[in-house]
């Protein structure tokens, strides 16, 4: 009795001995309150979202140590469906004890992701795993699980206008008409139907409101036209993509053709920006063009204001397709800031140009039918283009193309700007003791009886002036009025001739320089006296 007493007591004793260093471990072991978890936006550990086909979630996950123990932090990831997934969660991390020389806490982005031709439901879930290790023993560890539970705003979803007119009428109608593809075209019908006689009703008055003008009636109705034929393909897209969600399409054909669909939208717009913009830029013009005259706005501007409309429409338009791609337009951005820097350094002449030409095209200095004084020559501006100007000289026997950038840098002198008559100048030489009188009264009868000269009054008359006495004769200066400027050249020519022959009929002379030469040696043809050089 007593040997068994004796063998309780020793095992006893051995099994207290045994397990009490695990009794003493366990109080140093990991527990909850060295650390605490939380997620951003949220209190607990589930996590309630809504997220679209296609589109992510992000939430910001922080681990703080509160002991004074090191900690390694991991990270595991669980999803309940294929179309709900994960992609991005923090990466392994150690913390130090508080107050410590290393990170005590630590900040990572949890982003979930749900499929792009996921249906609705609400019963996705997604499970971050943080385990918080102690480095000291790697099986001292506590999990603490975060759920995500996910409800899929789906677009594909096709349960609420299956089988329906239009996508809200059901379709009573008896076998084999009350099949989902008749009510399919029957659904496009009536769209089309429906929406064309509000664009009949819409269009004009839209057209009416861009123009409180009058004006042109054919370019009225083309413009009306153009509207109304861009928007049938636009109602028949609309309408299709309804009609497959009408016939319970699967959601790959859904996606691809309004994937198809936003391309073609996008096109649609477009041109119907387009043909708004040409009929507003165009009305206000014409309004202008048709109020005050001397306004430097006219119709002459189109061009430039259609080359910047269709760039800018341009770039919108192909900014609107790479994003409905998912395509990273500021990653695009800021490479084509550095090609562009790039071309901008290597055709720094070919830009000169082309800014130099939108500053003659927007600010006009000269237009077609000018005359332009440029470093002492006399051009005829022919036509203004973005890169380069034509001209054509004054007697139209060349024709002269001039880059912008050269044209903006000279002094130029506009002989037309104004359209007002031009005055002129010219200058005549008699000789000395000729009647001045008799000469003046030749120079201006001349003048007066010239068809190019201005003779009505509303101009001042031709007039003379003694301007110079030369070595040779007196100058003599005629002013006059020409009509237009290239009526200059020719007056001119007209009266010189003119005058000249009524100088010879009265006995006025011209004169000229002449050179005499007198011979003072007397040529003979004998040996002279002082000659003794041997023949």
């Amino acid at each position: 009795m007593h040997s068994k007493l004796t063998a309780i007591i020793v095992l006893s004793v051995l099994a207290f001995g045994l397990f009490s260093p695990l009794a003493l471990d366990g109080e140093d072991g990991l527990d909850r309150g060295d650390f605490y978890i939380s997620i951003s936006d949220n209190d607990g550990q589930r996590v309630d979202v809504t997220i679209g086909n296609g589109q992510t979630a992000t939430w910001n996950l922080y681990v703080v140590n509160v002991s004074e123990k090191y900690l390694e932090i991991s990270y595991e990831t669980e999803v309940s469906d294929e179309e709900v997934s994960v992609i991005d969660i923090p990466g392994p991390m150690m913390l130090g004890p508080t107050g410590g020389d290393i990170l005590s806490s630590t900040t990572g982005i949890v982003t979930i992701q749900v499929d792009r031709y996921a249906k609705d439901t609400s019963e996705f879930t997604a499970t971050v795993t943080v385990r918080v290790a102690n480095v000291a023993d790697n099986t001292d560890f506590v999990d603490t699980d975060i759920t995500f539970y996910v409800t899929v705003d789906s677009t594909f979803d096709t349960s609420g206008m299956f089988n329906k007119f239009m996508g809200y009428f059901d379709n009573p109608l008896p076998s084999p008409f009350n099949s989902p593809i008749i009510t399919m075209i029957v659904s496009i019908l009536l769209w089309m139907l429906i929406i064309g006689l509000i664009l009949r009703l819409l269009v004009p008055i839209l057209a009416g409101f861009l123009d409180k003008t009058t004006p042109d009636i054919d370019d009225r109705e083309h413009f009306e036209k153009a509207l109304f034929y861009l928007s049938i393909p636009l109602v028949f897209l609309l309408s299709f993509n309804q009609g497959l969600y009408i016939v319970g399409a699967s959601n790959e054909i859904i996606a691809g053709f309004a994937s198809l669909s936003n391309i073609l939208y996008v096109i649609i717009i477009s041109l119907f920006a387009w043909r708004i913009y040409v009929y507003l830029i165009a009305s206000i013009l014409n309004r202008f063009d048709k109020g005050e005259s001397n306004s430097a706005i006219d119709m002459s501007l189109l061009p430039l204001f259609k080359m910047i409309g269709r760039i800018i429409i341009a770039v919108c338009a192909v900014s609107a397709i790479l994003g409905s791609f998912g395509v990273d337009l500021q990653g695009i951005l800021v490479s084509a800031g550095i090609i562009s820097l790039g071309i901008t350094m290597g055709a720094q002449n070919v830009l000169s140009q082309f800014f130099s030409g939108l500053v003659i095209l927007s600010t006009r200095p000269f237009k077609a039918g000018d005359f332009l004084r440029i470093n002492g020559n006399i051009y005829i501006v022919k036509k203004v283009k973005v890169m380069y100007t034509v001209f054509t000289s004054w007697e139209n026997d060349r024709l002269i193309t001039m880059p912008n950038n050269a044209v903006t840098a000279a002094t130029i002198e506009n002989l037309t700007e104004n359209g007002l008559p031009v005055k002129n100048y010219i200058y005549f030489t008699v000789a000395y003791g000729t009647d001045l009188d008799k000469a003046k009264k030749i120079m201006i009868e001349t003048a007066m009886q010239n068809p190019l000269v201005i003779t009505d009054g509303s101009c001042e008359l031709p007039g003379y002036r003694m301007t110079n006495t030369l070595n040779s004769g007196i100058e003599l200066r005629l002013s006059y009025f020409a009509k237009t400027f290239d009526d200059t050249g020719s007056s001119a020519g007209q009266i010189r001739q003119a005058v000249y022959r009524a100088f010879l009929e009265n006995d006025i002379q011209i004169p000229y320089d002449r050179l005499q030469i007198d011979i003072l040696s007397d040529v003979t043809g004998k040996k002279r006296p002082d000659d003794n050089l041997e023949d």
